[in-house]
């Protein structure tokens, strides 16, 4: 508590002041002066502010909204939020300009809010967007540009393991109307080992729903998994008939000791997908130089 005409408890989050989602809910309605050790603030000035988001109290109904990366990046604090995206914008830029000014690796940990993406593009993507996603992401276009070699390792040891949304999607997860659009070359030594998916590189029982996928990639490697939608779907999905819905116009260039590729789904454990396409399919995939058709690489 600070002592005021008020008495009201602020939470704080390292310098920001900003009030986690889960405890800011609370209605600050007081405008005047506080202060306690080094922070000092009027509490009438940060009504409009408690959150780093243009509007919004990150719930269901009234989402936090995100007008650009500086306000994106923020989403680590509060990965059990919701949020909609209103503007496009690049990863990295924060003046707006369109020039990257710093680099973005991507949330670390598990995402469980929401994204309703309304179409808004994210461009300069370069690593998964999160670690791990248990929540849902919809109607979101993400441009990447993807470039890894030289990575050496212990022999069984994974190297690089990508999905442009995931590197894993939890059981629960719903991944709906994804765009993936851009480049992606990865390159290991021979002990490497690469696990590859356009959307997500791992799925333990996500609902991945009419996902489109427009990307050149080329993969060398040790043991290599690709799959241009999933790298490799560990277990059926929760919801939806585990249904994948998919639009391709993917070309992929895999090559490696061991091989493992399919146009949408890498490795498939047990029946656990119906795959049907829509739209327009025109994926081609060449497995050390020979063109294969499989959907799925592997049933296993």
């Amino acid at each position: 508590s600070i002592a005021g005409k008020y008495n009201v408890t602020i939470p704080f989050v390292g310098e920001t002041g900003y009030v986690p989602v889960s405890e800011s809910r609370n209605s600050l309605i007081a405008s005047t002066d506080y202060s306690s050790g080094e922070y000092a603030f009027t509490v009438g000035e940060r009504l409009n502010g408690v959150y780093p988001f243009t509007s919004g109290s990150g719930t269901d109904a009234d989402p936090f909204v995100i007008t650009g990366y500086k306000e994106f990046k923020n989403i680590a604090a509060y990965m059990d939020a919701s949020f909609k995206l209103a503007e496009n914008f690049v990863l990295g830029d924060i003046d707006g300009d369109g020039i990257a000014d710093e680099e973005f690796t991507g949330f670390g940990g598990t995402f469980s809010g929401s994204i309703a993406g309304d179409n808004k593009v994210i461009s300069g993507l370069t690593a998964p967007l999160f670690e791990r996603v248990s929540g849902s992401i919809r109607n979101l276009v993400l441009n990447i540009e993807v470039y890894s070699e030289d990575v050496s390792v212990t022999f069984g040891a994974v190297a690089v393991t990508f999905g442009a949304v995931a590197v894993t999607a939890e059981s629960g997860a719903m991944l709906s109307r994804i765009t993936v659009n851009g480049n992606a070359e990865i390159y290991t030594d021979a002990a490497g080992t690469i696990v590859y998916g356009g959307v997500v590189g791992i799925s333990d029982g996500a609902a991945v729903i009419m996902p489109a996928v427009n990307v050149d990639v080329k993969l060398r490697g040790g043991m290599v998994v690709y799959g241009g939608i999933v790298g490799n779907s560990t277990a059926p999905a929760a919801e939806h008939a585990g249904t994948w819905r998919i639009q391709s116009s993917v070309t992929a260039d895999v090559g490696g000791v061991s091989v493992t590729a399919g146009k949408y789904i890498g490795i498939m454990r047990g029946d656990n997908a119906v795959v049907q396409s829509f739209g327009t399919t025109a994926a081609v995939l060449k497995i050390n130089n020979v063109t294969d058709a499989s959907a799925v690489g592997r049933v296993i």
